[in-house]
């Protein structure tokens, strides 16, 4: 992940509403970009002498470049163009030395959805590598295939800080969202990974959160919770989880955390269900 300073050059004008239409223009464009995923977040839009210039995270260093525009971000670049604001001058500031690179390979034998609630980064993950795939260079079968996997990435960040910054009734509902295939915010990201592999024609799995467990005995009864078939894998190198189901396009990790909150026994039927 990178940080870009893009500076849309424009003399400051003597009138505020030619100044505020052109800020708007600036804004309808970022808009666009993140839409497509080719902006990861901003923290808004500065106005200079020079012009109106923006900081954004992106995936690459080349992730604004317009080979990788939508049709709606070259709409948007059209009306830049016509004000005379695009196109921009964009410099790198250098990578985040806290965020993961992007996903160099040529082949992935297939996809995952998987975020955090601090992530910025894309939340498709390849299989191969285990790095994020930047979502602009995702297939998209309709305009909105990428909004809706943005939007879905935002839900499960927001349901991951309340899982993770409460407790009690609060931070089970969050856990019955994460952990359970029948929950809205699963079915959600299992409709969007079924939406992308049938643009893709890759396997694209979900990756279903177990963060509580019941101990190993429970552990070795654990099946899919989609189809009730054995999912454990025996050889973890092979494929990066300890759970694995394909027909199920269902992944999960080994539960790390056998000491159960006191909610469990009222919540333990709407979790891992």
């Amino acid at each position: 992940m990178f940080t870009l300073e893009v500076l849309f050059p424009h003399p400051r004008s003597s009138d505020d509403a030619t100044d505020e239409k052109l800020a708007w223009a600036v804004s309808s464009l970022l808009a666009a970009w993140y839409k497509n995923g080719q902006v990861l977040e901003h923290l808004g839009v500065g106005r200079t002498e020079a012009g109106f210039v923006v900081c954004p995270y992106v995936s690459e260093e080349d992730s604004l470049d317009d080979r990788h525009a939508s049709e709606h971000v070259a709409e948007e670049t059209e009306k830049l163009r016509g004000l005379g604001l695009y196109p921009p001058r964009i410099r790198s500031l250098g990578p985040d030395v806290e965020a993961e690179k992007a996903c160099p390979c040529d082949a992935r034998p297939f996809l995952y959805l998987w975020t955090g609630e601090i992530r910025l980064e894309s939340p498709v993950r390849c299989g191969e590598c285990r790095l994020p795939v930047p979502i602009y260079r995702l297939p998209s079968p309709h305009s909105d295939a990428h909004l809706n996997l943005r939007a879905w990435a935002e839900s499960y960040k927001a349901t991951g800080r309340l899982f993770t910054f409460h407790d009690g009734e609060i931070e089970a509902f969050a856990y019955a969202q994460l952990s359970s295939v029948s929950s809205a915010l699963t079915k959600e990201g299992r409709g969007v990974a079924r939406e992308l592999e049938r643009a893709s024609g890759t396997p694209v799995f979900y990756d279903i959160d177990r963060h509580y467990s019941e101990g190993p005995d429970a552990e070795r009864e654990n099946k899919c919770p989609g189809c009730g078939r054995d999912w454990r894998v025996e050889d973890r190198e092979a494929v990066g989880f300890d759970f694995f189901c394909e027909p199920c396009r269902l992944v999960a990790e080994q539960p790390i955390d056998e000491m159960l909150p006191e909610w469990w026994s009222r919540w333990k039927d709407r979790v891992h269900r």
